[in-house]
């Protein structure tokens, strides 16, 4: 048996069930579950994945994640004094060689894909790097296909990325302000549009943010950009269906981001992401045909 932890916010269950996803298909005679909320808790609007895109994976016991993993359930009513016993046992036997946590989740570690299938294991990580699906992209793209857009706001905004020559901008400030990760500043930003609008010419930038007072602000200046608004809270992956339906997108250092970009199904666009890396890692999220600045 191989579990695969799950969690986070929306962009990182996708990397995490695509790490699944790729999984199973290299391990066909292993059975291959999910742990969705066992070890890294509620965040965000919880596990999304199977509300938005219908993916219904294995979920693993209670039972099966205490005998595999280092980690106490964060659900378990006696997390506190569980993972007390987790810590003094990790510090008297060691660490399990069933549990083998990713020390990067940005970096692509071929390890995963050279397991003993006689074992069992409970894998612990983000995953976030596409070289762990390559050559399988297009079936990561069916995997995660949205559902009919129906909101009347939102097919306002579509109509409006379809009639122009859109490019998406993701801006994430909000969560990152206050768990202190460095944020990308106006530079990057500038810099990336005056690169869409030579290579593109005549451009529409559509931004998606949590901080719209702030890009107002501070790109008030552009009059091709328009902020996007009116998705929040479980309705918030509508604003990542939006970015993947623009002709091209400039992305955060963020999954969401990423996804955005990825699904993008335009095959002229052009991606532009940052060298900045998630704060603490050291790959940035991008694909390898992006252009980086």
């Amino acid at each position: 048996m191989i579990i695969v932890s799950i969690g986070g916010g929306l962009g990182n269950q996708m990397f995490e069930y695509a790490f699944y996803e790729m999984l199973k298909q290299k391990y066909p005679q292993v059975q291959v579950k999910l742990d969705i909320m066992h070890t890294w808790g509620h965040a965000h609007n919880g596990y999304e994945l199977e509300r938005i895109f219908g993916c219904k994976g294995e979920d693993c016991t209670t039972k099966e994640l205490l005998k595999l993993s280092d980690f106490y359930p964060k659900d378990g009513k006696l997390y506190k004094l569980g993972e007390l016993f987790f810590k003094v046992r990790r510090k008297v036997l060691g660490e399990r060689k069933s549990c083998i946590k990713q020390e990067d989740f940005t970096e692509f570690d071929d390890k995963f894909y050279h397991l003993n299938p006689e074992q069992s294991y409970y894998l612990w990580g983000v995953f976030s790097n596409c070289h762990y699906w390559s050559g399988q992209e297009q079936h990561i793209r069916q995997v995660f296909t949205f559902p009919e857009i129906t909101e009347e706001h939102n097919k306002v905004w579509m109509e409006k990325i379809k009639q122009t020559n859109s490019v998406s901008m993701h801006i994430r400030h909000g969560d990152y302000v206050s768990w202190g990760i460095k944020i990308l500043g106006e530079d990057y930003y500038r810099t990336a549009m005056e690169l869409m609008e030579e290579k593109v010419g005549d451009c529409q930038f559509y931004v998606f943010t949590d901080d719209p007072e702030y890009v107002r602000n501070t790109y008030g200046d552009k009059k091709n950009l328009v902020v996007v608004e009116g998705n929040s809270g479980a309705n918030s992956y509508r604003d990542m269906q939006l970015m993947s339906c623009c002709k091209h997108n400039i992305v955060a250092n963020s999954t969401f981001s990423f996804w955005g970009a990825f699904l993008n199904d335009n095959p002229d666009k052009i991606v532009i992401a940052s060298k900045e890396p998630y704060t603490g890692c050291k790959e940035p999220f991008a694909c390898d045909d992006w252009m980086l600045i």
